[in-house]
Order: C-alpha cells, then sequence, then structure tokens
C-alpha cells in the first residue's frame, strides 16, 4: 500500500506500506549502499492517530517515533517544516506541513 506518491510534494518524498513495516524513499537520495528509513506499521498509524487527536501539538511521540514542527535555516531565511524520526534512523525527514497534513488525512 502506497500513503504517498513522490509525484505528489515538492520533498519527492514516497512512503510505502510493506508486511515488513513502512518505508521511507527521498529523491536524490542514494539507497544502493543504505536501506530506506523504516518504522513498524502499527508505529506510523499509532503516531497518525495520535497527532490527528493533538492537532495543536509542536510534537507528538508515539513507539519510538516522533514528529514535530522545526525552523530550518535556509536560502532567503528560515524555513518551516515538520520533522519526523524514528529511534534508529540516522537524520529525520523534513518535509511542508501541507505535506505532513496530507498524510495525516
Amino acid at each position: 500500500m502506497s500513503y504517498i506518491r513522490s509525484g505528489s510534494n515538492p520533498e519527492g518524498l514516497y512512503i510505502v506500506g510493506t508486511k515488513e513495516g513502512v518505508e521511507f524513499y527521498v529523491a536524490g537520495v542514494d539507497y544502493s549502499q543504505n536501506l530506506p528509513r523504516a518504522m513498524p506499521v502499527e508505529v506510523f498509524e499509532g503516531l497518525l492517530r495520535k497527532y490527528h487527536k493533538s492537532l495543536d501539538a509542536s510534537k507528538v511521540e508515539y513507539g519510538g517515533a516522533t514528529v514535530k514542527e522545526v525552523w530550518i535555516d535556509g536560502l532567503g531565511g528560515n524555513k518551516y517544516r515538520i520533522r519526523l524520526n524514528y529511534k534508529d534512523w540516522d537524520t529525520p525527514i523534513d518535509m511542508y506541513e501541507v505535506t505532513w497534513s496530507y498524510i495525516v488525512r
């Protein structure tokens, strides 16, 4: 099951549900040397449900996964993003709020 397709968001984010879990791919990242970032389906769906119930929260945690609002330094000033992270990831995934809202809904 696909949660989001890469052509539908500016980050080039592709999220796929498999039997083993939910895998996250980002355009431009070479996965030939590393496995894609992944988390168990129940953790991802639990995080979505918890976030949806607390829409005004700036940070939500569930089963080792976190989603929070962040400001990132970029060209032209600071940019507001949503940061998704899981306990064993080496780097989080930053996305636009509109992308995260689409995933939650």
